[in-house]
Parts: structure tokens; C-alpha cells; sequence
């Protein structure tokens, strides 16, 4: 049975922004792992992940220096690497876009205390 161990989010920095899909997910995976590094390094993880390319970093051929640091980190874990759909993941979808867009106004029921 999987059990989830942090949930987590990170903003990206200006100079991430340039960044690719593909070195965006790298990059989100290497914090994922860093995030629970004493845990992750001493037992198998898996990953479930909605980004197909992922699936196949143990093939990946660096393009940079910052994908190779990133990949070699990565690589330092014994783990399994899941797809799982986007739409079919609709726990971390509603996670992931829960006060998305949400002001006040749309949710009248809820006051703000100072």
C-alpha cells in the first residue's frame, strides 16, 4: 500500500522560468527527494508522477551541466518511477489548484480575521 510522505510545493525562481517542461519536472523531483532525503536513501521509493518523459531519467542524456547534477542526484536513490494519467490523478490535481484563483469574493462564507 503507498502512503504519502510529505506533501509539498516550491515556487520557481526567476531564472527558472526559462527552464523547460522537462528540466522543470527534473528539477521538481530533485527537491521532492531532497525534501526527504534521510528516509528516501535508506529504503525504496515510488515516485507517481503525470509527466511521461520522467519515466525514462535512467536513460536521459544530460544536455547541461545543471541536468547532470541534477540526474546524478537523482540517481543516488533506489527508486520506481509511476505514471499515472493527469486526469486520473485527481487527489494531487485538487491539491495542486485548491486556492488557485480563489479570492474572498468567490467564497463568501469564509471572513478574514486580522
Amino acid at each position: 500500500m503507498l502512503h504519502a510522505v510529505k506533501y509539498g510545493a516550491f515556487s520557481t525562481t526567476p531564472y527558472q522560468t526559462n527552464y523547460s517542461a522537462d528540466d522543470l519536472e527534473l528539477t521538481a523531483l530533485m527537491y521532492a527527494l531532497k525534501s526527504v532525503e534521510q528516509l528516501a536513501l535508506l529504503r525504496h521509493v515510488t515516485v507517481i508522477t503525470d509527466y511521461s518523459h520522467v519515466l525514462h531519467v535512467n536513460d536521459w542524456k544530460a544536455s547541461n551541466a545543471r541536468q547532470k547534477r541534477v540526474i546524478a542526484y537523482i540517481m543516488r536513490f533506489n527508486m520506481s518511477l509511476v505514471y499515472i494519467r493527469g486526469s486520473c490523478n485527481l487527489l494531487a490535481d485538487a491539491l495542486s489548484r485548491l486556492f488557485q484563483d480563489s479570492t474572498i469574493l468567490n467564497f463568501p462564507q469564509f471572513r478574514m480575521f486580522p
